[in-house]
């Protein structure tokens, strides 16, 4: 059997609590927007100020390079002490 042919109305009446509901519903609605607005700005101020360009990079490889050939002078000095090489001589 159809509801409405049974002659069940509906009432279309909207309660003082419904407004409150929609309101508030709008206000939460425009916070998260804001929000939302608020992280993505952040995420691409920080994308912005970390992000490495050419230089930056030939840079980072020229310092590691450097970090790398030191430690492999002290390994090497380290195995020149250690075989006695340096002890001998002096």
């Amino acid at each position: 059997m159809i509801a409405w042919a049974s002659g069940l109305q509906f009432d279309w009446t909207i309660s003082f609590g419904n407004l409150v509901a929609g309101l508030l519903f709008l206000v939460a609605t425009l916070f998260a927007w804001r929000d939302l607005t608020w992280r993505v700005g952040n995420l691409e101020a920080w994308r912005k100020e970390h992000q490495i360009d050419a230089d930056a990079r030939d840079t980072l490889i020229q310092n590691s390079d450097k970090m790398l050939a030191r430690l492999n002078y002290l390994v090497e000095d380290k195995q020149r002490w250690l075989n006695g090489e340096d002890r001998r001589r002096k």
